[in-house]
């Protein structure tokens, strides 16, 4: 008895806390500045809080409004009512216009600030300069930020600085902006290409997929334009280049797809290309996700790109070298050092897990925000060089056997065994298995395999997630902890199960019955809870409705059909009752039948709520 005990308050304690796990939450804020992933956005996600779009109270002065090369100038940030709009945060940097330059190349350069509010780091740019950004390094409040900025030794055009107002959290202004005038010449005789200017290219196409390109498509079970995001590949060898093709169902008129080069199956270390539109703006981004986030970068070995939505899908292409080079900046400790640059390059003709993503972006923008929709990963390392349809999956191996695990144990063990204990104790009833009968022996085995199940679901989904898992599965996550809680008061209860004598026994009977029934039902919201997670597809999450309201359906109506036929067969045992122990009961084989064929119907339903798992 000692021994029960013990183990059932490991169970207990193991129980508590994985629980008390689901409600660490960690917080991160930017109170020291705007970090270097924003260099090329310039757009706080606070929460998702949308830029303001009324009057801004903020501007930029300039003590002059032309340049000359290596001129300092003098730069001040202030609001028009201090009291009102007061600047508790900021972020500044001068852009050219000169279509020479990729439109996002940040030129000149800041000298030290020494006003307790201001600090200085670095961008990459094609014009070479740094400490060409300016941010906060505190939350206190300022009516105004004073800088100095030195111009770049070459004449580039016009310049314009962009900054940032942060008023509190969730207020704050975009691209204030002023121009400091260039020499105009240098302005007229180059080309400006952007992905906005080739909307009336030609649509994208998957049709020839596995024919002359190498696609990855998602789902599993998709092809050509019925996919929820897909990307193309094909070689161009006359320039050693790849055209890019990418889809994605938005179901508005704004958000991003975009597609990553990583060495495994999560993020971190990966080369990013990401396509992105508004009602305004349509753009092809580069990028690279040091971790589990993307920082936008200069875009460069990228061609003939095009951007388009249509009917809530959005159609992108672009030109991409084979070797591409993602440049990033070290930041001195020291304002007063300058960074350090690396450079990495990814080659498109080696081997690398393909990753897609699509989602919405922030308001009045093109900056992508956290996709709703898990990203899908090709299953294994493909060479877009060579052509085929490849295939993957949104979820980690870890969160597939989480959900086989319980699907099966729920959908379809756990019905096996409450029917057995309900309709089949009198089957078999003179035959014994280890000195036990045999329903008891099956009822016990499946139970226990149904906990062991449940305990390794548990297990799997916590070691992949930890205690983030709370963030988005709520409140899948506290339904299945309090089926996990109740399965293990079940086999505590049955391990410290009275006689048959004894005068609990009936209280055991009724409690136990309560408690599994209760168990199924609260496994069955469990699971329709699951596919109302976030990060699940529209299309996931209506299979999945599908598949378990039918499951529910054939569950209720064997019940009725086995609580009909109970009631026939005692009807009729009772109308032509022998005394014959030798015999079994006449038409003992109809229960038998019915039990096989409930046995086959479970089985379709769980294969069926498990491909509208695993085929995403």
């Amino acid at each position: 008895m000692k021994k029960v005990v013990s183990s059932a308050t490991r169970v207990l304690g193991f129980i508590v806390t994985i629980c008390s796990m689901c409600f660490i939450e960690g917080v991160s804020g930017y109170s020291r500045g705007a970090p270097y992933s924003t260099c090329f956005t310039r757009y706080p996600k606070h929460n998702h809080s949308p830029t303001q779009t009324e009057d801004n109270p903020y501007t930029i002065e300039l003590s002059q409004s032309s340049y000359v090369v290596g001129e300092t100038v003098e730069v001040k940030i202030s609001s028009s009512d201090p009291d009102e709009h007061p600047i508790r945060g900021f972020q500044i940097a001068a852009f050219v216009e000169n279509p020479k330059y990729e439109h996002m190349t940040i030129v000149g350069q800041f000298s030290d600030v020494d006003d307790g509010k201001s600090k200085i780091f670095s961008c990459a740019s094609f014009a070479g300069s740094v400490r060409n950004m300016v941010t906060h390094k505190n939350n206190r409040i300022v009516s105004s930020v004073n800088l100095t900025w030195t111009a770049p030794a070459e004449n580039v055009g016009n310049i314009t600085f962009l900054a940032t107002v942060v008023k509190n959290f969730a207020t704050f202004w975009i691209n204030t902006k002023v121009t400091l005038y260039g020499s105009v010449d240098l302005i007229t005789d180059y080309p400006v290409e952007s992905a906005a200017g080739m909307n009336e290219a030609e649509d994208t196409d998957f049709s020839n997929c596995g024919d002359t390109k190498a696609c990855f498509l998602y789902p599993r079970n998709c092809y050509d334009n019925d996919c929820v995001a897909a990307v193309s590949f094909e070689y161009k060898a006359e320039n050693d280049s790849y055209q890019v093709e990418m889809q994605a169902k938005l179901g508005s008129g704004s958000g991003y797809v975009g597609v990553g080069f990583s060495e495994d199956d999560i993020m971190g270390h990966d080369e990013t290309f990401v396509c992105a539109a508004n009602t305004q703006e349509l753009s092809v981004q580069h990028g690279y996700s040091p971790a589990k986030y993307n920082e936008r970068i200069i875009t460069n070995d990228l061609s003939d790109k095009f951007v388009k939505i249509v009917g809530g899908r959005l159609l992108c292409r672009f030109m991409l070298r084979h070797k591409s080079l993602v440049t990033l900046m070290k930041q001195a400790s020291n304002t007063n050092d300058y960074p350090q640059q690396y450079n990495f390059t990814f080659s498109k003709n080696d081997a690398w897990r393909i990753q897609l993503a699509w989602g919405p972006i922030m308001p009045d923008s093109n900056v992508i925000t956290r996709h709703k929709d898990m990203p899908a990963t090709t299953s294994s390392s493909v060479r877009i060089k060579e052509i085929g349809i490849y295939r993957g999956t949104a979820f980690h191996v870890l969160v597939q056997v989480h959900a086989a695990m319980m699907i099966v144990a729920w959908t379809f063990l756990t019905g096996i065994v409450t029917v057995i204990a309900r309709h089949y104790k009198d089957m078999m009833s003179r035959k014994r298995l280890f000195g036990t009968k045999i329903w008891f022996q099956v009822h016990r085995a499946l139970a226990i395999l149904v906990a062991i199940m449940t305990a390794i679901g548990l297990i799997t989904i916590f070691t992949h997630y930890g205690s983030t898992i709370r963030k988005a599965a709520v409140p899948h996550a506290y339904w299945g902890l309090a089926v996990t809680v109740a399965v293990g008061l079940q086999i505590i209860a049955g391990m410290l199960r009275p006689d048959a004598d004894h005068k609990l026994r009936i209280v055991f009977n009724w409690g136990h019955w309560f408690l599994g029934q209760a168990s199924h039902v609260m496994a069955a919201v469990t699971m329709f809870l699951a596919f109302e997670i976030d990060y699940i597809t529209e299309d996931m999450h209506y299979f999945g409705f599908t598949t378990l309201a039918i499951w529910v359906g054939v569950q209720l109506m064997w019940h009725i059909c086995f609580e009909i036929v109970s009631f026939i067969m005692k009807r009729t045992e009772s109308d032509s009752y022998q005394v014959d122990e030798s015999k079994e009961k006449s038409g003992s084989w109809i229960p038998a039948v019915l039990l096989i064929i409930y046995v086959i119907f479970l089985a379709a339903c769980c294969t069926s709520v498990l491909c509208a798992f695993l085929l995403f």
